[in-house]
């Protein structure tokens, strides 16, 4: 092993060039990072703790399960007493105005010589001072090199700065022997690391050119890009299709299938928009952020699940889908906002702003008791056209999503929880904003039929044969697999309710999306044996062939009205090419 810009100096040298100052040393057997956080003590008693829920996952993790041989040390080297006083907290006896530091470990599973870790499970904090800047010093082995959205400190090549604790725990890292490529938008590099198992099967030109092309529609779309450069940390699992990712600041974290299909383009797209949506143009309770508890903001239907329309809106206006893509993922968001009955029950704003009481208390990522990317994909359509009808393609969604850029810019606050609707208002006038009551603010349906119609579209029904297995699921909350729900046709008598599916022929479900998880069921062929994996409750593993039967569905598409009125057509025009110059 070699040292990479590691200099060794006292607690007190450390500290002077770094409020709180973290030196990171890859450990081989077992694989782990051994942590040391330095800062003077600006009190009797430090508090050291560390998140229990990562930024864009709402949902509790036991990161202070990975910490594990904390120790920490005052300046002459002596051991300070450490008290776990909660699960994610350490008090530490020290001196205020003296230095110390605390040194523990962390697990990083390596494969192939490459490691990859995230922030919230890395780095510890100091209770009170996550405003305070930070340096990173990392300690690699020979021949690794490193991919992060960290500012280099311009000390050495593995050293790094960030202005504050939540801005360096937003830069997850990717080190070791991997692949990697470049592409360069308006001077700014951008960076595809690559690890997993398939990154050999994986066709790197073309994933890219799909990423250079998602940069340039969003850079275009907003006027600029707002980083100084970008990291795309690719996990790649082997699957024709499928993805799920974490935004951050400068990079992303996505699991990508080696087919890299339709599915997993638009994943990529729908994270880098998150660069605006959600990380900058947020609500004013997500940042700075508080680590003990989930935040509770009612504003996640618009930034995950507008984030997931315009992913797919700007796809299509450049041209990169076509329109039959875009209105099947449509139609695919339709269904599954209109197939759950709690939406009479649950407004899509509750949907988001108690993501905590989902999941027994633990959160998720997807809402309580209804889906805010399906919903919020289903509003931002229905608000856009809404928008354009009611003036006269003066203001669309477009207006909204861009003053919040003008509002949320340049490290402005978030916006508050109200301001969502009093921009439809403002673009759309009163109508609209009594839609934003009736359709966000109350449980309920969305007239969904009668904002297609503003731009001349209709939903319709045809009969349409598929293979299927019998099996009607639900994505397990964990995303180990999926639950059965009921089992019949080739599935009866051989899988039963509560079964965790794990795997459907070759494929692995375990960390697939929604979306993902459907494609691997639509793969099945009639008549072709499929061999399908299950756990049940008392952990016994059932392994089963079952043969796919042909069924027929009501399939629900979207089609042009018998007749277009010419507003109906400027709508459906101005929509296409949006406000910013994309011509299809």
């Amino acid at each position: 092993m070699r040292t990479f810009a590691i200099c060794i100096v006292s607690f007190l040298g450390a500290v002077c060039r770094a409020d709180v100052e973290y030196r990171l040393t890859y450990v081989a057997s077992p694989s782990s990072l051994k942590v040391e956080m330095s800062a003077a003590a600006n009190a009797d008693k430090s508090d050291a703790k560390i998140p229990n829920w990562a930024p864009g996952a709402y949902v509790l993790a036991n990161f202070a399960q990975g910490v594990h041989d904390l120790k920490a040390y005052a300046d002459d080297l002596s051991e300070l007493k450490v008290e776990k006083v909660k699960d994610n907290d350490w008090r530490i006896d020290t001196q205020k105005g003296k230095p110390f530091k605390v040194v523990y470990f962390v697990n990083v599973p390596a494969a192939n010589e490459i490691i990859h870790f995230s922030g919230p499970s890395t780095y510890l904090y100091i209770e009170g001072r996550k405003n305070e800047k930070c340096s990173v010093t990392m300690t690699l082995p020979d021949g690794w090199k490193l991919a992060t959205g960290l500012d280099p400190s311009g000390r050495g090549p593995m050293e790094f700065s960030a202005p504050n604790y939540d801005v360096l725990i937003d830069n997850p890292v990717t080190a070791g022997k991997f692949e990697s490529d470049t592409y360069v938008v308006e001077g700014k590099t951008h960076t595809l690391a690559y690890r997993g198992a398939a990154v050999a099967k994986l066709d790197r030109a073309k994933v890219t050119a799909v990423c250079k092309q998602i940069t340039e529609i969003c850079s275009k779309f907003f006027g600029g890009l707002p980083y100084k450069r970008y990291v795309w940390h690719f996990n790649v699992f082997d699957a024709p299709d499928g993805g799920g990712g974490l935004e951050h600041l400068c990079s992303t974290q996505i699991s990508l299938s080696s087919g890299f299909g339709p599915g997993a383009q638009h994943v990529c797209a729908h994270e880098f928009f998150h660069l605006w949506n959600v990380k900058r143009i947020r609500s004013s309770v997500l940042g700075p952020f508080e680590y003990d508890f989930l935040p509770k903001t009612g504003a996640l239907w618009w930034l995950e699940g507008v984030t997931d329309y315009y992913s797919a809106l700007l796809l299509y206006r450049c041209g990169h889908f076509d329109e039959k893509w875009f209105w099947e993922e449509a139609m695919r968001n339709i269904n599954a906002f209109r197939s759950n009955a709690e939406r009479f029950n649950v407004s899509i704003y509750d949907a988001s702003f108690r993501v905590g009481e989902a999941n027994d208390g633990r959160g998720n990522s997807s809402g309580y008791k209804q889906n805010y990317y399906n919903a919020g994909w289903v509003a931002g359509l229905c608000l856009d056209l809404e928008i354009r009808a009611q003036s006269a393609n003066r203001n669309s969604l477009d207006s909204i999503e861009l003053a919040l850029w003008n509002m949320c810019r340049d490290g402005k606050p978030g916006f508050s929880e109200m301001e969502i609707r009093r921009l439809c208002k403002l673009y759309g006038g009163e109508v609209v904003q009594r839609l934003y009551d009736q359709w966000i603010a109350l449980p309920g349906d969305i007239q969904i039929e009668d904002a297609l119609a503003k731009a001349g579209y209709q939903i319709v029904s045809r009969k349409e044969d598929y293979a299927g297995l019998g099996i009607e699921y639900r994505p397990d909350p964990d995303r180990k697999g999926v639950r059965v729900i009921r089992a019949s046709g080739p599935s009866e008598g051989k899988l039963m309710p509560n079964d965790l599916i794990v795997s459907i022929g070759n494929q692995q479900l375990a960390g697939l999306t929604p979306r993902g998880i459907s494609a691997v069921f639509d793969s099945v062929s009639a008549n072709k044996p499929v061999h399908v994996v299950a756990v049940r409750k008392d952990g016994q593993q059932v392994s089963v062939d079952l043969v796919p039967a042909l069924y027929t569905r009501d399939v629900k598409l979207v089609t042009d009205l018998p007749r277009i009125s010419d507003e109906q057509k400027a709508v459906r025009t101005d929509w296409q090419r949006g406000g910013v110059g994309f011509n299809r």
